[in-house]
């Protein structure tokens, strides 16, 4: 993995080339100065300290092979890692208020947090400290900083409400709720969403007003958009690597995607958890894990859990990627495990 030193401005430039090096890590904040130009730090390896707990939580304590009840595991998630001294300062207070500036509503706001409602923050921190003004996440804030402010895109912005106000873009959104959902829905055009409704439907299908599309076959002409967004979906699609290659096809030359994804950094191969089998039917390979979903009360399967690796897959599909790990608390943005992707398309 290459180490990367020295420090840049991020303020409004022509776009940077893209870089070459595939295994292109950013390990710093998008953190702005007084003097409101951003002021990035830079420097170690993406992993440099040992997880809290190994394999990511009750995850790696679940003996392999086949499971009995879906209630057994119940993992933290995220993946924790050990927080660094202000997100420890800002959770160890009994009652927290902590001001910071929303880049997804553009708005100076607050979070509050109570120490019993994290008993795990070194998890529990990456999908809380909400803005109480547009319910924005941590992680929300993640994405919201890397379409703003990447350092190739060729205009940068304070916050997602002002993006979407003055970029021309066709976005596509693989989410029809929640915050970053409810900024881009004020843009005059070229902006869609969709949810995951049901595999008996076919992409382009609408039911009860949400557009359904698989993201393996999606019913989107080839170069449709100029930016795609996935944040934790791909981890629910019984086969990533088609997805991103969707992704890709429907993506115009030079378009990026931005995505989070449940990421071992102490890893280096991707861990597959289920599949599908020739009868379409799930196959788990490893105890079950389930992640919250607001459509469906039985919860989303983990079909895979990435790792480095990721970064050489996606090359040889047509991606430039690049990995950012973010931290700064002006932004609401905590915890250490803010790992964010942006992947290019080639021309």
């Amino acid at each position: 993995m290459r180490r990367i030193f020295g420090t840049t401005s991020f303020h409004c430039r022509p776009a940077a080339k893209i870089p070459n090096n595939r295994d292109h890590v950013h390990n710093g904040p998008l953190a702005p100065c007084l003097c409101g130009r951003e002021r990035p730090y830079w420097g170690g390896l993406l992993h440099r300290d040992s997880p809290a707990l190994a394999g990511g939580g009750r995850i790696a304590s679940v003996a392999e092979g086949r499971h009995s009840k879906r209630s057994i595991v119940k993992p933290f998630y995220p993946i924790p890692y050990p927080l660094n001294a202000i997100d420890r300062l800002a959770t160890m207070l009994p009652y927290s208020c902590l001001p910071f500036y929303c880049n997804v509503c553009g708005r100076m706001s607050m979070a509050i947090l109570a120490k019993k409602c994290l008993p795990h923050p070194e998890t529990q921190l990456r999908e809380s400290v909400i803005c109480i003004r547009c319910g924005a996440s941590n992680r929300n804030r993640q994405v919201a900083a890397l379409i703003c402010r990447s350092p190739f895109a060729k205009r940068q912005y304070a916050s997602l409400a002002r993006f979407a106000k003055c970029e021309c873009v066709t976005v596509y959104n693989t989410e029809a709720a929640r915050a970053i959902h409810n900024t881009f829905n004020t843009m005059k055009s070229g902006y869609v969403c969709s949810e995951f409704v049901d595999g008996q439907l076919e992409s382009g299908t609408r039911s009860g007003g949400i557009l359904h599309q698989d993201l393996m076959k999606t019913s989107f002409p080839d170069q449709s958009f100029d930016l795609v967004i996935t944040s934790d979906v791909l981890e629910h699609v019984p086969n990533p690597w088609a997805a991103f290659g969707e992704i890709h096809r429907i993506l115009k030359p030079e378009g990026r995607h931005v995505f989070t994804i449940p990421f071992y950094q102490d890893r280096a191969s991707t861990e597959t958890r289920a599949r599908l089998n020739e009868r379409a039917e799930i196959a788990h390979l490893k105890e079950p894990v389930y992640h919250n979903d607001p459509l469906r009360p039985e919860e989303a399967l983990v079909f895979t859990i990435f790792s480095i690796d990721v970064l050489a897959k996606l090359e040889t599909i047509g991606f430039k990627t690049v990995m950012y790990k973010l931290h700064n608390p002006l932004l609401g943005i905590y915890a250490q495990n803010g790992l964010v992707f942006e992947s290019f398309k080639r021309v």
